[in-house]
């Protein structure tokens, strides 16, 4: 990986300062690419172009622009007004909390590292996950009670 970012360095340095110049935000996360702005139609032209000069090419699977009214997503991260973590993501990570013994250690620490990756993206979503990580683990730990119409 960081040989990979010592070699694609200068032509993200190039993408960033064309982007800035043309009142667009560029941002990259691993392999993805992100423009913002009016018009990132117009630089995708120039990001082909600097890609192709280090033997790179853009995918066109992943190639998306996302206007302002539609959910706009990035690497799996909703990037709309606020960043948020995608409701399937959040709708595994609910899941697993659900299912988890009192005794799996190693999906339990799994889980918290998904907690933490989402705490990066959004406080309040991975506060909300804890708080349930808090009630299952509750209730996973508590003795049965008696049931008192037996």
């Amino acid at each position: 990986m960081a040989l990979a970012n010592l070699v694609i360095a200068p032509m993200i340095e190039r993408i960033d300062i064309v982007a800035k110049r043309s009142g667009h935000t560029f941002g990259t996360y691993v392999d993805d690419l992100a423009l913002s702005g009016d018009k990132p139609r117009d630089l995708i032209g120039f990001v082909k172009r600097e890609l192709a000069l280090g033997n790179l090419r853009l995918a066109k699977r992943k190639t998306a622009v996302m206007g302002r009214g539609g959910r706009q997503v990035v690497a799996g991260t909703v990037v709309n007004t606020k960043m948020s973590v995608g409701r399937d993501r959040l709708k595994i990570v609910r899941s697993r909390l659900y299912r988890l013994a009192s005794d799996d250690k190693a999906e339990a620490q799994r889980i918290a590292g998904s907690i933490a990756h989402v705490s990066s993206v959004s406080r309040s979503q991975a506060a909300a996950l804890r708080r349930l990580r808090e009630k299952e683990t509750r209730r996973n730990t508590e003795p049965a009670q008696p049931d008192p119409a037996r």
